[in-house]
């Protein structure tokens, strides 16, 4: 097992530029290897400890962690020499040692509808992918369907602007689809991969409630519009909208009861009396005989009975 105090472990942690040289360090040189590592160390990195603590017989393991866990709140000082360089000769050890050219940090982000719900089996959808500085022929993407396969997705890719890529896709099965994006053979997003669910473009739907009624609602009324859906239909899809004659909105509140078979619930609350205009989409397409009229009317009197 390693000793601190040979200054050996202390070189792997403070400055690897030192550790080749450290590998035949007799126990008598310790304390100026000491003085290489930690003035390169204070100079480049803003620690500042002085050698004689760490080898001083008492410092233990735990003792020396706790003070290295110091080092990610480290901020690398102005002129610290990153990229290519070599460490140069000293008097007691004529070892060069190269050090590799850091690699540049991409900025690689995507987004767009094919990364999101309301992907329909059988259309064409897309998403982008803005690089900073990366090279459009490294770019991978691979789409895999709910079996795992990725031949039976159509995807085109292509160059929009500069930094900007587009990849378009026609999803042809309903399910799960995962998107893997990879640069350079590696995964290089957060959210990779991304699950997709494709719905069926083919739905039964079935609207009620008396929210659509022509005739039998007054002002001030509470009233429901259902909607129910066997197929595989995405409720960020549907849409709800209630006017007034003149124009106006009347609000509508909505709830997703159930997802898969899909149920959506909406209740409004008419203001003024007069026809109004109950329209339901999906996909900006209108339901079966949508959009609904309905006649609102004013409750004239108020009759109490009594037995």
């Amino acid at each position: 097992m390693e000793r601190w105090t040979t200054s050996r472990c202390f070189g792997r942690f403070s400055c690897s530029r030192f550790m080749s040289r450290m590998v035949d360090v007799e126990s008598s040189e310790c304390f100026e290897e000491y003085h290489h590592c930690y003035g390169f160390g204070r100079k480049m990195v803003g620690h500042s400890k002085e050698p004689e603590e760490f080898i001083n017989p008492d410092v233990d393991e735990m003792s020396m962690m706790t003070y290295l866990s110091q080092y990610p709140n480290a901020k690398l000082q102005p002129g610290a020499p990153i990229g290519s360089s070599v460490v140069g000769k000293t008097d007691s050890n004529n070892f060069e040692y190269p050090v590799t050219k850091t690699k540049q940090i991409l900025q690689i982000k995507a987004s767009g509808p094919g990364l999101q719900s309301g992907v329909t089996c059988g259309k064409t959808t897309h998403f982008d992918i803005y690089m900073a500085g990366g090279d459009e022929k490294k770019f991978a993407i691979q789409i895999l369907n709910p079996n795992g396969k990725s031949d039976s997705v159509n995807q085109r890719f292509r160059r929009l602007s500069g930094d900007m890529l587009r990849c378009e896709y026609t999803p042809d099965m309903v399910g799960m689809h995962t998107i893997n994006i990879f640069y350079d053979d590696h995964s290089v997003l957060n959210n990779n991969p991304y699950e997709v669910w494709v719905a069926s473009e083919s739905f039964e739907w079935k609207v009620f409630g008396r929210g659509i009624q022509n005739s039998g609602i007054r002002v001030g009324d509470k009233v429901d519009v259902r909607i129910l859906c066997n197929g595989d239909a995405n409720a960020s899809l549907v849409e709800m909208i209630v006017k007034h004659s003149d124009g106006s909105i009347v609000p509508i509140h909505r709830k997703n009861t159930s997802i898969r078979p899909l149920k959506v619930e909406g209740i409004y609350q008419p203001t003024q009396a007069g026809l109004h205009i109950v329209q339901i989409k999906y996909d900006g397409k209108d339901f079966p005989s949508s959009p609904f009229e309905v006649s609102i009317f004013f409750l004239k009197s108020k009759y109490l009975v009594e037995k």
